[in-house]
């Protein structure tokens, strides 16, 4: 009886986790309504023309496919090392060797990413806000 409860425990909860894990369609289109909303309120604080609003959402979009490509690539580099590491299997020094490479070269790739460009600001209005901050 007990074993039947939690085995009816463990299948009721994995179909949300395998849906959440797999992204899907609601995923998305709530990644895509948070993003919009954000470019909302952001325009409106920092006070950005038409122009620059569509500028700014453009940059913004380019950063998230450019995280989510690291983000698969980094999974795709880890299963690899996964792989090489079985148990009871001889692991290839050499196809080791290139996958941690490649991780280490990704981690500098996003590290690069995550800096800042040194592209000015707009106008004197945003080259404000890098220097003072403000604080709610």
């Amino acid at each position: 009886m007990h074993k039947t409860i939690i085995g009816t425990a463990l299948v009721l909860m994995a179909a949300p986790l395998s849906a959440q894990e797999r992204g899907g369609p609601g995923r998305e289109a709530l990644r895509r309504a948070v993003v919009e909303r954000f470019v909302q309120n952001y325009t409106q604080q920092a006070g950005l023309t038409e122009e620059q609003r569509d500028q700014f959402g453009q940059a913004l979009q380019r950063h998230f496919r450019q995280r989510q490509e690291l983000a698969t690539r980094r999974r795709q580099i880890l299963r690899g090392i996964e792989e090489q590491m079985r148990p009871g299997v001889a692991a290839d020094a050499d196809s080791v060797a290139a996958l941690v490479e490649g991780l280490l070269t990704l981690d500098e790739e996003s590290a690069a990413a995550a800096r800042p460009s040194p592209r000015r600001s707009a106008t004197p209005r945003h080259r404000m806000w890098k220097t003072y901050p403000i604080r709610t």
